[in-house]
């Protein structure tokens, strides 16, 4: 376990970004067997970086008017989008961009001037067509595309309640495409005919949300919400290049705060998204160590971001950071073990939909039995009710509901979100976890053979 809080420039100036590791490496050991460690990022403003109430926003909410959305799905979003306007200030940007299976550009991008034509526009828009979620991508991006490059913090807002057809691809590489160009893509699926795992890779590139409306009446809440954490960057397009070891593999990573999210990797890149004003981003990553022969592992890495309250803008910090082989301790760091049991919650629900969808229902019920009991242990009553129902559900038709699969994921995302806040600003932990001694007891023989 080791703690350490690097600074860019230390020798130099003071660097506006400060990053703190900890890591599970005093429970490896030397030996060629495979062992699992896990390494929590954390990133967030120095106590002398300029942090903005505010920047200015250029957003274009991309939004589905397919027959699927008729009635109180689109009546919903279109008051939330009218509403939306109060949040903006006159130095924002808008667009608004309706797709189906043809993309209409129902706001242009500018100032959000005239609010009463505004809100008739979006007033106008009706549901029907199929879904195609690139042509509301392209749109999208060719609104955000004209305004002056570095001036704003630009994003696009999707909301969907389908699948899209035939795209899926084109979808990914155009989200890759308005990354490197600097802008971010969240999107929000309604209901539960969506395809969350589209969705996750589609915001992975640029470092985005992905997220679950359950009832239209939430899509309010969750777009001020997004706007908020948007007008309040003091970070963007950051980028992390790691060189591991040949004998070390990168397992699994997610994005634990500001919010919950998968990240994907590409040649050593890991696209981390955003800093949201002063709060810290933190990445969980689990790491598999096929053969450790010493007592310390070199890691390059280098960090890049771009800080529009920063001269210069660009930030490039380039380091080693060295970990340490040691004996086993009696425990892990509390907010490690917070995020690792979380994240196999979430883990444990996405296996169960795979095992059921392949047919292995006996797996995929001892699974979703095991689910039911760690959810409860964790105080998490709702979702574990889900959890249970859909259990029940399993053993008489075979299968699972879609819509309390996605309910448990992005409840449990939402959960480790909340504890490793609150664990980070207090340096606390939390009570599920008094009776935990170490990284091997995050599992028992029982887990280990369905996680």
């Amino acid at each position: 376990m080791k703690q350490t809080e690097v600074y860019v420039g230390k020798h130099h100036t003071p660097s506006p970004l400060a990053l703190s590791l900890t890591d599970s490496g005093a429970h490896l050991q030397k030996g060629d067997h495979e062992q699992i460690g896990y390494f929590l990022l954390q990133i967030k403003p120095s106590k002398t970086a300029n942090v903005k109430s505010r920047s200015p926003l250029n957003l274009a909410v991309v939004i589905d008017r397919s027959t699927s959305m008729k009635g109180d799905r689109l009546q919903k979003v279109k008051s939330a989008t009218g509403m939306l306007l109060e949040k903006l200030a006159p130095t924002d940007l808008l667009s608004v961009v309706s797709y189906s299976d043809r993309a209409e550009v129902v706001i242009p991008a500018g100032p959000v001037q005239d609010k009463a034509r505004l809100i008739a526009q979006i007033s106008s828009m009706q549901a029907a067509g199929g879904t195609e979620i690139l042509q509301g991508l392209v749109a999208g991006l060719r609104e955000i595309s004209k305004a002056p490059k570095g001036e704003y913090i630009n994003q696009i807002i999707l909301l969907t309640d389908g699948h899209t057809y035939g795209d899926d691809r084109e979808c990914i590489k155009l989200a890759k495409k308005a990354a490197d160009i600097g802008v971010g893509i969240s999107a929000f699926g309604l209901g539960s005919e969506w395809n969350d795992f589209f969705l996750d890779k589609l915001v992975s590139p640029s470092g985005g949300q992905s997220g679950y409306i359950q009832e239209p009446e939430q899509v309010i809440h969750l777009l001020r919400q997004r706007i908020s954490g948007l007008g309040a960057l003091f970070a963007q397009n950051m980028r992390l290049n790691v060189t591991f070891p040949r004998v070390v593999e990168v397992r699994d990573m997610y994005k634990v705060t500001p919010f919950t999210q998968p990240v994907e990797w590409d040649n050593e890149t890991i696209h981390l998204g955003a800093i949201e004003g002063r709060a810290p981003l933190s990445v969980l990553m689990e790491l598999q160590f096929n053969r450790i022969d010493a007592d310390e592992l070199i890691i390059p890495y280098t960090l890049r971001a771009d800080l529009p309250s920063e001269t210069p803008s660009n930030l490039v910090l380039s380091d080693k950071y060295r970990l340490k082989i040691g004996r086993p301790e009696k425990k892990l760091p509390r907010k490690l073990m917070e995020a690792v049991r979380l994240l196999n919650l979430t883990r444990m629900n996405d296996k169960a939909w795979e095992e059921a969808q392949a047919g292995d229902v006996a797996a995929a019920t001892k699974r979703m039995n095991y689910l039911t009991k760690r959810l409860e242990e964790a105080g998490m009553n709702d979702l574990a009710q889900t959890a249970m129902s859909q259990t029940m559900q399993l053993s008489q038709e075979g299968t699972i509901g879609k819509t309390g699969r996605i309910a448990i994921k992005y409840g449990t995302r939402a959960k480790l979100t909340q504890n490793l806040s609150q664990m980070l600003r207090s340096g606390g932990g939390a009570d599920w976890l008094n009776g935990s001694t170490g990284l091997n007891d995050l599992f028992d023989e029982n887990e280990e053979d369905v996680s």
